[in-house]
C-alpha cells in the first residue's frame, strides 16, 4: 500500500507542480505577469492557446457538469446563439485553437464559470439581466479570457480548498458504520453537499484580482475586435454589483442550510458532524492562510473595475466603433415563452431542493412537478431532482420513470445511468455492471460516482471490477478525500489531506 501512496504522490504532485522541489515556487509562476497599459493587453499574450494543465478534455468536462449538481439545461436555440458570438470572438481574435463551448447550468448563482478545458456555463438566472448582445459579448469575453490565459492553473489551491472541505470531512464518515445515521438522511446529506459545492463554484469561482482586471481588458480587446461596442463592458460591470448582492445572499442561505441540516443529522448519527466540518476548513485555511491571501483574494471591488475599464476604453478605444446597443436580436430569443418558462422552472427546482434538503418532501415533491411543461419535460434538472424525491418516498418506479425521462434529454446526469440500471427492467446482471462502467468511462469517470458504481459490483461479486475502481480512484484522487470504497474512511485510504498538503508546502 506504501508504494502505491508514493506513485500516488508523485503523480499528484507531477499533476500539480511537475515534481518541483519546490512546488510553491513553481505554482507562483502560474500567476498573471505585469502589463504595459500603454499597447492594448491582447497584443502581449500569445494566442496560441496551451491546454491548461488541469483540463480532462472539453468533452469529458462537459460531461462532469451535467453530472454535477443540477446540471445542465438543454435550449438548441439559445445555446446555438450563444455559441456564435463565442466563434465570432474567437475568430476575430484568431484563438480558433482555443476549445470550448457555452453552455447553460441549472445551478443558483450570478456567476459565469469558466472550466480549465475553455468550456463557459452561464446560470439561467442571470440572462434575464443581461440586455443586449453586447452586454452578453462581453461577459463571453471575459470568460474566454479565464481560459486563453489558463487562470485555472494558477487557481488550484483554490479548487483544492474547495474540494477538501466537502469531501474531507464528510464523505469518509458518512460511508463509515460507526454512526447511527440512516441511509435516507446520508444520501440526502450527501446530495446537499455535492449540489452546494457546485453551486458555490458559481457565487465565487475564486479569481484573483489581478486575473479579474487583466481579463477585463483582454475582454475589451477581443470585442473591439469582433465589433462589439465595448461600452457593454460597462454595462455589464454596472450589473454586477446588483450580482454581487444576491449572490453573498445565496451564499448565506446555503451556509444557514448546510448548518440546519448537519445540526439535524449529528443528533441522529451521534456524532457532531458541524465540528468536523469546520475542523477540516480551518486546516486547510491555517495550512494556506500566507498563500492564499496573496494568491486568490476575493473579487475586486466593482467599482475599481469599472473604473479600470473606462480608462482602458479611453486610453486605447477612444475612437472605436459604438454599435447601436438595441438589444433586439437578444430580446427576441431571451423573452419566447421557451426561455422564460426555463429560467422560471430552474428557479423554482433550486426552491424545491431547499424544502426537500429541510425535510419537507411532500411541499418539495408539489414545487418539482408544477415545473413540467413542454419544454421541460426531459429536463436533467427536474429528473434529476424528481428521481431525489421519489428514491426519499421510497417509490422506485417513479425514480425509474423519471430516469427514463432524464436520459432522453441532451445532457442526462450519469446518477439517472446508475438508477435505471439499478431498477430497469434489465435487471442489475452482468450486462446492465458493464454498461454502466463504459457510460462511466465515457463520462470522463465523475469522481463522485465511484463509490456508487464499486457498491453495485460489490453487490455482484465483481471483486475485478470494485478492485480497479478503487485502486483506480485512489491513484487519481489521492489527498482529495474522493470516497473510493464504500465504508472507508480517509484513514483506511492511507490518504489523508494533512500528509498531502505537506508534500505540496
Amino acid at each position: 500500500m506504501k508504494s502505491i501512496m508514493l506513485v500516488s504522490a508523485c503523480a499528484l504532485a507531477l499533476t500539480l507542480t511537475g515534481c518541483n522541489t519546490n512546488p510553491v515556487k513553481k505554482l507562483s509562476t502560474l500567476m498573471p505577469g505585469s502589463f504595459d497599459d500603454e499597447q492594448t493587453y491582447l497584443s502581449q499574450v500569445s494566442t496560441h492557446h496551451k491546454p491548461a494543465t488541469t483540463g480532462i478534455g472539453v468533452k469529458a468536462d462537459r460531461f462532469h457538469a451535467q453530472s454535477n449538481g443540477l446540471g445542465l439545461v438543454e435550449h438548441p436555440a439559445l445555446e446555438n446563439y450563444l455559441n456564435q458570438h463565442l466563434d465570432k470572438l474567437k475568430s476575430s481574435s484568431n484563438l480558433s485553437d482555443l476549445d470550448g463551448r457555452v453552455y447553460l447550468s441549472a445551478e443558483a448563482g450570478f456567476n459565469a464559470r469558466t472550466s480549465a478545458d475553455g468550456n463557459i456555463y452561464i446560470p439561467m438566472g442571470m440572462l434575464n439581466d443581461i440586455d443586449n448582445q453586447h452586454e452578453l459579448a462581453a461577459l463571453l469575453a471575459h470568460e474566454l479570457v479565464h481560459a486563453l490565459l489558463n487562470h485555472n492553473d494558477a487557481d488550484l489551491f483554490v479548487n483544492l480548498q474547495k474540494k477538501a472541505v466537502y469531501t474531507a470531512s464528510f464523505v469518509s464518515s458518512l460511508t463509515s458504520e460507526g454512526n447511527n445515521l440512516p441511509a435516507s438522511d446520508t444520501r440526502r446529506i450527501r446530495n446537499m453537499l455535492a449540489m452546494t459545492m457546485v453551486s458555490d463554484g458559481f457565487l465565487n469561482p475564486g479569481w484573483s484580482r489581478r486575473q479579474e482586471h487583466v481579463a477585463d481588458k483582454i475582454a475589451l480587446d477581443l470585442m473591439v475586435a469582433a465589433g462589439y461596442n465595448p461600452e457593454g463592458m460597462n454595462l455589464l460591470l454596472a450589473k454586477i454589483r446588483a450580482w454581487d448582492e444576491k449572490n453573498a445572499r445565496l451564499a448565506a442561505e446555503n451556509g444557514a442550510r448546510r448548518q440546519a441540516l448537519l445540526a439535524a443529522a449529528s443528533q441522529k448519527a451521534g456524532i457532531n458532524l458541524e465540528k468536523q466540518l469546520e475542523s477540516g476548513l480551518d486546516d486547510i485555511k491555517n495550512k494556506f492562510k500566507g498563500f492564499l491571501k496573496s494568491f486568490a483574494e476575493s473579487h475586486p471591488d466593482t467599482e475599481e473595475r469599472i473604473g479600470d475599464a473606462a480608462d482602458y476604453i479611453a486610453l486605447h478605444y477612444r475612437r472605436a466603433a459604438r454599435p447601436p446597443m438595441t438589444g433586439k436580436e437578444w430580446s427576441a430569443l431571451k423573452d419566447t415563452a421557451h426561455t422564460q418558462q426555463l429560467i422560471s422552472s430552474v428557479s423554482t427546482i433550486n426552491d424545491a431542493m431547499e424544502l426537500f434538503y429541510k425535510g419537507e418532501v411532500d411541499k418539495a415533491s408539489n414545487a418539482a412537478l408544477s415545473t413540467l411543461n413542454d419544454y421541460s419535460r426531459q429536463q436533467n434538472y427536474i429528473r434529476i431532482a424528481l428521481a431525489d424525491i421519489r428514491w426519499a418516498q421510497n417509490d422506485n418506479e417513479s425514480v425509474l420513470a423519471n430516469a427514463e425521462y432524464g436520459l432522453q434529454g441532451a445532457y442526462p446526469a450519469y446518477e439517472l445511468h446508475l438508477h435505471k440500471g439499478r431498477l430497469g427492467a434489465d435487471g442489475l446482471g452482468p450486462a446492465t455492471l458493464e454498461q454502466l462502467n463504459e457510460i462511466f468511462t465515457e463520462y470522463g469517470k465523475p469522481p463522485q460516482h465511484y463509490t456508487s458504481l464499486i457498491e453495485l459490483a460489490d453487490s455482484m461479486n465483481n471483486t475485478v471490477l470494485s478492485g480497479q475502481l478503487a485502486i483506480e480512484c485512489k491513484l487519481h484522487y489521492m489527498g482529495e478525500a474522493v470516497a473510493c470504497s464504500p465504508g472507508e474512511n480517509a484513514e483506511e485510504q492511507e490518504i489523508s489531506y494533512e500528509r498531502t498538503l505537506d508534500t505540496l508546502l
